[in-house]
């Protein structure tokens, strides 16, 4: 069951039925993992996220820790299969803060956790990057914003974008609403993305679905992954 089925009133349901929205977009077969801000700032410590907030005031805490083990899984199926992986940070400077997203946003808190060079910006161990895969550095939502990475996927040849990491209203939302005008396929890994805000994780969800993304579970992104020629 999708995360906004249980809170969905029974007129959208029927605006979505009458509409024709949620029908599966097809798949190109190039595809490309997008891990975004797999960062301890926003994934925090595996405690209810009023106790993770304590130490990373930004971050997530249980419940990007349940979505770990299935982004692992989908950066180990891409490793695998020879598709590329990329990893998305934010990590400004201290004189650069205050014109990044996360500087703008908590503006108003300590900001020592978002400076490079913190433990905060670094990605959490679990998801720790390969040597050659590219970590691409960004200062707003969007990973395609301010950064090479149309390029790099246009000389990849990717058709593709899977996306997966936090925060599901944020940085997964921009970057997915890019990609698919950009003209990407895109997937959005509903059981590997987490938030502060349930309410914003699914209401998030469902209009990546109604409008720009497939919407699907690790296991059926794996599977057909691993079904490519």
């Amino acid at each position: 069951m999708h995360a906004w089925e249980s809170i969905l009133p029974d007129r959208d349901r029927q605006v979505i039925a009458a509409a024709g929205y949620g029908k599966e977009r097809p798949q190109g077969t190039a595809p490309a993992l997008l891990v975004i801000d797999p960062q301890y700032n926003y994934v925090g410590e595996d405690l209810p996220i009023l106790e993770s907030i304590r130490r990373y005031p930004t971050s997530v805490g249980h419940a990007a820790y349940e979505a770990l083990p299935r982004i692992q899984g989908l950066v180990s199926a891409f490793r695998e299969t020879r598709h590329p992986v990329i990893y998305t940070t934010v990590a400004p400077k201290e004189s650069l803060l205050p014109y990044s997203i996360s500087g703008r946003v908590h503006a108003d808190r300590k900001a020592e956790t978002l400076v490079a060079g913190h433990r905060g910006t670094e990605i959490v161990e679990p998801l720790s990057p390969l040597p050659g895969e590219i970590v691409l550095e960004k200062a707003f939502a969007s990973a395609f914003s301010g950064t090479p990475l149309a390029t790099i996927l246009t000389l990849q040849r990717v058709d593709t974008v899977v996306v997966c990491g936090g925060t599901t209203s944020g940085c997964v939302r921009g970057t997915a609403v890019d990609a698919a005008g950009l003209g990407y396929r895109v997937t959005v890994v509903e059981d590997a993305v987490f938030d502060r805000i349930e309410l914003s994780h699914a209401a998030s969800l469902l209009d990546l679905w109604m409008k720009y993304a497939n919407v699907l579970p690790a296991a059926t992104v794996v599977s057909w992954l691993r079904g490519l020629p």
